[in-house]
């Protein structure tokens, strides 16, 4: 479990469990997501699923970077808050991101998902993301 190594703060069987409901969000998506995880507001992967050779940490620090752009971005609107960040890719996947707090979830698509299936399932898991990380990170 390298993830809970680099993420010393947290404890493993925390981590393990964040994995899992990760695991249990891909797995519900019916193959809509292909991966997720879920980033700290310092930029690092708290926990992850990502079946591929991904490097967590450099995808964290990235989606942090984005989320701040929208963030500044909203400010300048007069905006604050958003629910998602979806961002369309030329090859038909989607990279979303959700709020939990001052953490994020984000998730990859595979291509041409049924988006409305993919928000819902992002909706549900990320109210129970933020339930857990509230309970076990103290935040």
């Amino acid at each position: 479990m390298e993830n809970a190594e680099q993420n010393a703060p947290y404890n493993r069987d925390v981590i393990r469990k964040g994995e899992d409901i990760l695991r249990e969000l891909v797995l519900k998506s019916r193959g809509m997501v292909e991966y997720a995880m879920v980033v700290s507001p310092e930029g690092l992967s708290l926990f992850h699923y990502l079946p591929r050779e991904y490097d967590p940490d450099s995808l964290s620090a990235a989606t942090i970077a984005m989320i701040g752009a929208l963030t500044s971005a909203l400010g300048i609107l007069g905006k604050s808050g958003y629910l998602r960040l979806d961002v369309a890719l030329d090859d038909g996947s989607h990279l979303i991101i959700s709020p939990l707090g001052d953490y994020a979830l984000v998730v990859s698509t595979v291509k041409s998902p049924n988006l409305g299936f993919v928000y819902f399932i992002v909706e549900n898991f990320s109210r129970k993301l933020t339930q857990f990380i509230k309970t076990n990170l103290k935040i």
